[in-house]
């Protein structure tokens, strides 16, 4: 019983298919993508099989690790997901030392389905458009609560303008989304940061993007439902198996090099401290590299593009469990307070008298799009040589320069992103 509730309530809501509209020829790709979502599942699947199971040892391993991997991690969540799989991955790893290659490619395919089948977002443009209505009012009532009811009453959003800006080449960034696949890499600083590079996105007349979220924020069935009809794809950070983790790059990969704009926080986390990432975590980023050497080796031209960002917040909501977890890494035994603000009355009420009536703000800062290799790019989406020239290099060069840069699993372009960018406001916090 516990374990139906559990698909229950974890299987994403969508729309009747049947009633939903139509793509028309100049939206943008992410539109298609619920006719084209089986394919790339299969193309997921396929791949997947293909990585793991040209070396019978290779598959061997792959399918031993994820077993015992899966094992432990259920076994320690004695919930209703370790109800419904636990059983089965034990059968599994018991049986693998008797089993066939051929039983074990099976095997293979079956758990590659599962975990592509669980990655998988979605896109319903009727949900987009209901999500272009309430995120307005979202934003207004976090950044400023009280100017809320003013907004309402006036049928709409127009303060919002005045606190989320946008800067940087907006203008070429249109163009060359129509040129190649648009590879955003922004700062982490909040949860909120989806929600307004979305809604900066809408209000530039830039393309909606496809990202990575973490599949706790998916509990909550509402967030659940929009997150999911809007392109973002679930990642199981609980997951250690090599084998998802292939499936979520592989998944990753087929998305651009389909031409699906998207967006990957470098930073991996929410960044404690408030200034720009230093370590970076370049496994889905380091993606859209593989996604451009693909298909220039079959001959599809369509470039790729990084595109660096600052989000700057005046505070974040979370301030205070990021700058608490901070603190634990930096030295927090030496950040001791005897008599703060907190033990004056008088400044509590003046604090809580400010809390209400804050107006906070968020300045989006892009910079300037470069190509896998870290070269600039001009208004048509040329590579602008070390020389100062634009440059377009034969395509096999290109390809063959994708793959060595793949197999040393070094793509520089996160980096140089987040030290390129503007550097935020001091008043971030």
């Amino acid at each position: 019983m516990r374990s139906f509730v559990h698909r229950l309530l974890t299987r994403p809501l969508r729309l009747p298919a049947v009633l939903g509209p139509k793509p028309q020829p100049g939206d943008p790709q992410i539109f298609r993508f619920n006719s084209e979502r089986e394919q790339i599942i299969a193309e997921v699947v396929r791949r997947v099989e293909q990585h793991f199971a040209a070396d019978p040892k290779k598959l061997l391993y792959a399918l031993n690790e994820a077993g015992h991997a899966e094992i432990r991690r259920l076994s320690a969540q004695g919930d209703a997901e370790a109800d419904q799989a636990l059983g089965s991955w034990r059968r599994l790893v018991k049986r693998l030392g008797k089993m066939s290659d051929e039983e074990r490619t099976e095997s293979l395919r079956a758990i590659g389905r599962v975990m592509a089948e669980d990655i998988a977002g979605n896109f319903d443009p009727r949900v987009y458009k209901l999500a272009t209505r309430l995120i307005p009012g979202v934003l207004t009532a976090v950044m400023n609560p009280m100017g809320l009811p003013n907004q309402l009453l006036a049928g709409g959003f127009s303060q919002l303008d005045a606190l989320i800006s946008a800067e940087g080449p907006i203008d070429k960034l249109r163009r060359l989304a129509q040129i190649g696949t648009l590879v955003l890499v922004p700062t982490h600083s909040s949860n909120l940061d989806s929600v307004a590079l979305g809604y900066v996105l809408l209000r530039a007349n830039l393309p909606p993007v496809v990202y990575g979220a973490g599949k706790n924020l998916f509990s909550n069935p509402l967030i659940s439902f929009f997150m999911h009809n809007l392109g973002a794809y679930r990642v199981d950070r609980r997951v250690s198996a090599l084998l998802y983790k292939e499936a979520l790059k592989t998944y990753s990969c087929l998305m651009i090099e389909r031409g699906y704009h998207s967006l990957f926080f470098p930073g991996g986390t929410r960044s404690r401290s408030g200034t720009i990432e230093r370590r970076l975590k370049l496994g889905l980023a380091g993606t859209a590299v593989e996604a451009f050497s693909r298909n220039q080796t079959h001959g599809l031209h369509r470039p790729v593009f990084f595109v660096p960002a600052t989000l700057n917040y005046a505070l974040v909501l979370e301030a205070e469990t990021l700058i608490e977890d901070h603190l634990k890494g930096a030295g927090a035994a030496r950040y001791i307070i005897d008599d703060d603000e907190f033990s004056r009355v008088d400044r509590i009420y003046a604090f809580m008298t400010k809390l209400v009536t804050l107006r906070s703000a968020l300045v989006v800062r892009f910079g300037d799009a470069m190509d896998p290799f870290c070269n600039p790019v001009d208004d048509e989406g040329r590579s602008i040589s070390p020389r100062a020239s634009p440059s377009t290099p034969p395509p096999t060069s290109a390809a063959a320069a994708c793959r060595a840069s793949t197999r040393r699993a070094t793509p520089a372009t996160p980096a140089s992103s987040a030290t390129r960018s503007p550097r935020p406001t001091s008043a971030r916090r």
